[in-house]
C-alpha cells in the first residue's frame, strides 16, 4: 500500500513541480502581457514536455536518466531507514522525522558543484564527473522522492504529524524549484552571451570587408 501510494505521489509531485516551473517561466517573460489559452491550460502537452526538459539538460539524456534515478531510488530508502533508530520509519518520534527530513535535496543543490570540481581531475571522460554534470537530475530525483515519501507515509498511517509532513514537502518542492530557476537563468545568459558574440563577430566581418 505504501508503495503504491509512493509511486502514485512520486508521479503526481514531479507533474506538479514541472508544472508550476513552467508557469514561473511563462509569467516571468517581461516581453509579453498576452497568453494563448493553450498555454496555459494544454497540460497534456505542457506537462510531459516539462519533464523531458529535465532529463535534457546538463549533458546527455542518458546521464540524467541515471542521475534522477539513483538520487530517487537512494533517497527513497533511506526516507526508510527511520526504524534503525526508532520504532519504525512511519512513527510519530524523531527518527522518522529526521530520516524524512529532505537531506539529500539540500546536499545535492550545494555540494554538487565542489563535487564536480574534485572530480574534473580525473579527466572529463570519466563516468563520475559525467555524472555530477547532472545535477539537476539529482536534484530534482531526490526532492521529489522525498515529496513522495511523506506523503506516503502519512497517507498510509496517519501516525506522523501532517504539519511537519507539509513543511518537508513545501522545502521540498521550493528546492527543486529553486534549482529548475536557476537552471532556466544560466541558459538565458549564455544564450544572451552566445548572440553578443554572434553579434560582434559579424560587426569584426562587415568592417573587414569595407575596410
Amino acid at each position: 500500500m505504501e508503495l503504491l501510494l509512493f509511486l502514485l505521489f512520486f508521479i503526481l509531485s514531479l507533474s506538479l513541480v514541472s508544472l508550476l516551473n513552467y508557469y514561473f517561466k511563462l509569467f516571468s517573460d517581461r516581453d509579453r502581457d498576452s497568453f494563448e489559452r493553450n498555454e496555459l491550460i494544454d497540460f497534456q502537452r505542457i506537462i510531459p514536455k516539462e519533464v523531458v526538459g529535465i532529463f535534457e539538460h546538463d549533458g546527455n539524456f542518458q546521464d540524467a536518466m541515471i542521475a534522477f534515478s539513483v538520487s530517487a531510488l537512494f533517497t527513497y530508502f533511506w526516507t526508510l531507514m527511520g526504524f534503525l533508530i526508532g520504532e519504525s520509519h512511519y512513527s510519530n518520534e524523531f527518527s522518522s522525522y529526521f530520516f524524512h527530513f529532505p537531506i539529500f535535496p539540500i546536499l545535492f543543490l550545494f555540494g554538487l558543484p565542489y563535487l564536480q570540481n574534485f572530480l574534473y581531475d580525473l579527466g572529463e571522460d570519466n563516468i563520475l564527473y559525467k555524472l555530477s554534470l547532472q545535477n539537476t537530475g539529482f536534484v530534482i530525483g531526490s526532492s521529489i522522492s522525498v515529496i513522495a515519501a511523506n506523503l506516503a507515509s502519512y497517507g498510509a498511517y496517519h501516525e506522523m504529524l501532517f504539519v511537519l509532513i507539509f513543511l518537508n514537502t513545501i522545502l521540498s518542492t521550493a528546492i527543486s524549484l529553486y534549482k529548475l530557476k536557476e537552471r532556466h537563468e544560466s541558459e538565458h545568459t549564455f544564450s544572451e552571451e552566445e548572440d553578443l558574440e554572434g553579434s560582434v563577430q559579424f560587426d569584426d566581418d562587415f568592417g573587414d570587408e569595407f575596410s
